[in-house]
């Protein structure tokens, strides 16, 4: 019974860790993809062509946001 309980406890912390693993990386992401868009269209130009910036930045944000969105939905069981 005590590995039973055991076994719960850690499959629970198991996805919390996911939840906040994909937390983490969305956030990252995101503040990466804000400060490159900031500086790109105040200060510098620094991608003269918009083709890179989208899909080398914006693109994997906006999945990455979209992974831990279904992975917090699904409680952290992933089904990615």
């Amino acid at each position: 019974m005590h590995l039973i309980i055991d076994l719960v406890t850690l499959e629970y912390a198991l996805e919390r860790k996911e939840i906040e693993s994909w937390r983490l990386t969305a956030t990252v992401m995101v503040l990466a993809s804000a400060f490159l868009f900031l500086y790109d269209w105040f200060v510098s130009k620094i991608f003269l062509d918009l083709v890179f910036p989208v899909c080398l930045v914006y693109i994997p944000t906006l999945i990455s946001v979209i992974i831990y969105l279904v992975v917090r939905r699904a409680d952290g069981r992933s089904q990615v």
